[in-house]
């Protein structure tokens, strides 16, 4: 073998399609996301400012990482969008993670111009 996984393909049940689409149906209950990241960084004043800095630093470097896969996602699906409907659709999520990944960036960019000041007057 050349080292890569084997793939394995998956199909949905025609019981399977008729529960996603009752599913769809259905109003959506909550929308929240959780970070490890903020609520250790609201207690931050406990340890040091290497440690938040750090943190921050690679929740930065993760988001983007992050930012790049979905803008490499979103620019696949934009040469295929007229290809099949779900495309379109598609899209439209990678846009949000796009959205998303940035004002993560912005935020870790600030939050880290901060901590430096913070740091600086001390």
């Amino acid at each position: 073998k050349d080292g890569r996984r084997e793939k394995k393909s998956y199909t949905i049940t025609p019981e399977g399609k008729e529960c996603l689409e009752r599913w769809l149906h259905l109003p959506v209950e909550k929308d929240e996301l959780r970070y490890e990241t903020l609520l250790k960084l609201f207690f931050g004043s406990k340890i040091s400012y290497q440690h938040n800095k750090e943190r921050v630093t690679d929740f930065l470097n993760n988001s983007k990482q992050k930012l790049e896969t979905a803008e490499e996602v979103s620019d696949k699906l934009l040469k295929i969008i007229d290809e099949d409907d779900d495309h379109f659709y598609y899209y439209l999520t990678t846009l949000f993670g796009k959205h998303i990944y940035k004002a993560y960036i912005n935020w870790a960019e600030e939050v880290n111009q901060l901590l430096d000041s913070k740091n600086d007057g001390n």
